[in-house]
């Protein structure tokens, strides 16, 4: 095993550690929150949760993986001056991005929810939009420079324990509160805000040498050009879940958005080591493919595929035995959406297998096909979702991202073994492409 495989190995298992520790809190957090509100109050915040969750992304304007790209490329190449300016770049889009977006969703809600929302509630919406954008942002731009525990442990760990605690300590003190959604979104956003400004001096202090600030240089139409193809990727793929969420409160209730929200939430507890995974693997894609190391990024996607395909298979099996229970945490209530919860794990174990399939393509230069690919699939998935959900409720919903998942992880999973040479996903340990053969149209 060569020093990169070692290093790529190293530092995973220290994000993983981090991400174990952080889907537990996360599905903490949600059980408290659920034990904070009664079952009106969680659907409204859940779907909230939802829409910001959509606007933060589509406020991001690309650039998640654009300062992945691009910094991690120029700190490769030894060009601070660039590195700075794309992440500072970032900054720029992200915060007038995601305030517009949040005033979209704003809007949206106040339209669609009267009678679930006002303006207190409204307006913790935005701020929730803005904390999402700017630590998810943060935290990319953070990795760069190899500093891994600093980029998540803020969001991922110290966040998620300060709000399982309040949410804990206000359950135990009052029960399940009815129309508190507005105060959980205002605190939600409030401390993911704190958190990321707290982060930014930790980080300017004890890593001078990789600032944010001091002399830039700029390539300002290359980043809004390649920006797009990673944006409508993003977006894209976020739409099939969160709008789910968003039509089943609609289409059916708030009070079965709830159900539907948490089953989701635990069903996506199966990307997790394939997140802690990327957390590593994306910037080391981005310096290989720039050296055109082919053969060692085709090793990588190959155990990236085996570790986080492993992991959902099992998580998998865990959910199908205990499911219903995971579920009654949140509530009695909440084991109706167990056969929903089935179908979403389908859907997210055949995410799993497909490995490293959508940062492969995005880092290698072809997010708009993956867009392409996404939004195919995506498209199908919500008009066919409507009608899917007022015959079959949330089960329709989970069957649509079931397909969603399927549809563009295939197509993906073809263009890559075709066009980049590499296959990502766990059949690369039966037949891998002939890399000689690779195609750059």
């Amino acid at each position: 095993m060569n020093l990169s495989i070692r290093k790529f190995t190293r530092n995973s298992l220290a994000a993983f550690a981090i991400k174990i520790s952080s889907a537990g809190l996360a599905f903490l957090m949600f059980v408290a929150l659920s034990r904070a509100m009664d079952a009106v109050a969680y659907g409204i915040f859940g779907t909230l949760f939802s829409i910001a969750t959509l606007c933060a992304v589509l406020g991001s304007l690309g650039q998640r993986n654009i300062v992945m790209r691009f910094a991690s490329s120029y700190d490769e190449k030894q060009e601070p001056e660039l590195r700075r300016g794309v992440i500072q770049f970032g900054y720029k889009l992200i915060t007038g991005g995601s305030l517009f977006a949040g005033l979209g969703g704003l809007i949206f809600s106040a339209l669609f929810f009267t009678d679930e929302t006002n303006f207190w509630t409204l307006s913790g919406l935005l701020v929730l939009t803005l904390g999402f954008a700017l630590t998810e942002y943060q935290s990319r731009a953070m990795r760069v420079a190899g500093s891994i525990p600093l980029a998540l442990m803020p969001k991922d760990v110290i966040w998620r324990l300060l709000v399982v605690s309040t949410a804990a300590s206000a359950s135990i003190l009052y029960g399940r509160v009815d129309n508190s959604a507005a105060f959980w979104v205002w605190y939600l956003g409030a401390t993911l805000l704190l958190i990321c400004l707290c982060q930014w001096l930790i980080y300017e202090r004890q890593l001078p040498a990789q600032t944010f600030r001091g002399t830039v240089q700029s390539d300002r139409d290359l980043w809004v050009r390649e920006m797009k193809g990673p944006w409508a990727s993003l977006v894209i793929t976020s739409m099939g879940a969160n709008l789910s969420v968003i039509l089943v409160s609609m289409l059916i209730d708030v009070e079965q958005a709830g159900p539907f929200f948490s089953a989701l939430r635990v069903a996506q507890l199966l990307n997790m080591l394939m997140l802690a995974i990327e957390v590593v693997l994306v910037p080391m894609i981005a310096r290989n493919a720039a050296t055109e190391n082919w053969a060692l990024v085709q090793k990588l996607c190959t155990w990236t595929a085996i570790f986080g395909g492993s992991f959902g298979f099992l998580g998998a099996a865990m959910f199908v035995f205990a499911g219903p229970w995971l579920l009654s945490l949140f509530g009695p209530e909440f084991t109706m959406a167990y056969p929903a919860l089935l179908i979403l794990t389908a859907g997210f174990t055949v995410n799993t297998l497909a490995g490293a399939t959508a940062p492969l393509m995005t880092m290698t230069g072809h997010a708009r096909h993956l867009a392409k690919f996404q939004l195919l699939g995506t498209a199908s998935g919500l008009i066919l979702m409507p009608f899917a959900i007022l015959s079959l409720g949330m089960i329709g919903a989970a069957i649509c991202i079931f397909g969603i998942q399927v549809f563009w992880n295939f197509r993906a999973w073809l263009f890559s073994r075709r066009v980049i040479g590499v296959d990502p996903t766990i059949f690369s340990l039966i037949s891998r492409p002939n890399q000689s053969k690779r195609r750059d149209d």
